[in-house]
């Protein structure tokens, strides 16, 4: 025969959460500790959560301003606004633009190839 306790709220030690346990879930309120979470189909957390590794398969939908210190992205990314570089924007691969492109000031210290027209409405400077 099994033994079980059953409770609706556990109080840890004075200031560091209690659990509460409701038909929607569980509620941890306090200061949270643990090393791995896995199989949830939700976590909301209201304040500051601080991971060191944080991996995710699905969408994240980020409301707000995000700091980001570093980012790789290694497939297709899409800008429904603009995108803004107060500094260098380094680009290893080709650029492909379907539509119209208002370029102010363009350095190209390369080979150019373009497989249609190219249309300057304003001065071209071709030095080679």
């Amino acid at each position: 025969m099994a033994s079980e306790i059953r409770a609706n709220k556990q109080t840890n030690r004075a200031g560091l959460g209690t659990v509460t346990y409701a038909d929607t879930g569980i509620i941890v309120s306090g200061i949270v500790t643990c090393t791995e979470l896995s199989g949830l189909t939700a976590l909301n957390i209201a304040g500051v959560g601080t991971a060191s590794t944080l991996d995710i398969n699905g969408d994240i939908d980020v409301d707000g301003h995000t700091n980001l210190d570093n980012v790789s992205i290694a497939g297709v990314t899409t800008a429904a606004g603009n995108i803004v570089a107060n500094g260098s924007i380094d680009l290893a691969g080709d650029i492909d633009v379907d539509g119209h492109t208002n370029l102010d000031n363009v350095s190209i210290a390369g080979v150019t190839t373009a497989a249609g027209n190219i249309v300057a409405n304003g001065s071209l400077d071709l030095a080679g």
